[in-house]
């Protein structure tokens, strides 16, 4: 039988996929490569005859095909699963950094202000938010020492 060398791209989620099930059957990560591309090829194929048997690479029974097919698809929905926590997370930490900031700002405002003393006039309002700014990004720069 020849064989004929072909290139892929997939995604992140589905190379990760392809390490996992390598890693659990005991393949390289080349060879499950392989079977994916094998079991995939014998899956279209049986959507065009229903009879996956027929294109089942030697040594795989319709059974180990349809296991290897359920294999894929739980550790995709993991790997999807993973990517959405991490996502939410990522999102979460953003969120928690930002408010923080904000938390940080309004302190050094404050703190501004309190020093600066009463006033109304513009130049005093001016004077709080040079200070306000400049406490808030001496503190920033401390914080990510």
């Amino acid at each position: 039988m020849g064989r004929v060398v072909l290139g892929a791209r997939v995604t992140d989620a589905e190379a990760e996929a392809l390490r996992v099930y390598a890693t659990q059957t005991g393949l390289t990560f080349y060879q499950a490569t392989i079977r994916a591309v094998e079991v995939g090829i014998a899956a279209l194929t049986a959507a065009a005859d229903n009879t996956p048997e027929a294109v089942v690479p030697d040594g795989l029974s319709a059974q180990a095909v349809q296991d290897l097919r359920d294999t894929i698809e739980s550790l995709r929905l993991t790997v999807e699963g993973l990517c959405d926590t991490n996502t939410r997370l990522t999102t979460h930490i953003e969120l928690t950094g930002k408010v923080a900031q904000r938390g940080l700002y309004a302190a050094g405002a404050a703190y501004a202000a309190a020093l600066a003393g009463p006033g109304t006039s513009d130049a005093h309002k001016a004077e709080i938010l040079t200070d306000a700014n400049r406490i808030f990004e001496r503190q920033l720069a401390k914080a990510q020492e």
